[in-house]
């Protein structure tokens, strides 16, 4: 009984330093985990500088480049908008009204009798059509 009562205290003495060696390199390799993961993380700073440095020098050209379309094309539209305020001109002295509400109602009144003109020419035509084919057959049969 005295030698297995030993080889237990033996066994648990065993297990009681395995197991303060297992928390021992548990620290040891949680440090040095935490230690590379700052080294990594450092690295990883640095990469992102020298790729942002890098970005900043071709960045001015591209701002440079982007800056001068932007400025053609405001100058296109300043072109277009003076343009469009000489039509816009032309078109109230044409129209001879000072008024926006005078030169809708005259607008307005053209665009009826235009369309009024256009359906009674497209009936005209019509009925030319018809007329032709009533002449043909008419010809045909005599």
């Amino acid at each position: 009984a005295t030698i297995s009562y030993d080889r237990r205290d033996e066994t648990v003495a065993v297990l009681h330093a395995l197991r303060e060696k297992c928390h021992m390199d548990l620290v040891v390799q949680t440090e040095e985990m935490a230690s590379l993961q700052r080294i990594k993380d450092h690295e990883s700073k640095l990469a992102k500088f020298m790729d942002v440095k890098g970005q900043k020098r071709c960045m001015r050209d591209l701002l440079d480049r982007k800056e001068t379309r932007r400025d053609e094309r405001h100058n296109a539209l300043q072109n277009q908008l003076v343009r469009n305020e000489e039509i816009l001109n032309r078109v109230w002295k044409m129209s001879g009204t000072a008024r926006i509400n005078d030169f809708v109602a005259a607008y307005t009144q053209r665009e009826f009798e235009n369309y009024t003109t256009f359906n009674l020419i497209a009936a005209l035509h019509f009925e030319c059509e018809t007329l032709n084919d009533s002449i043909i057959r008419l010809k045909d049969d005599i």
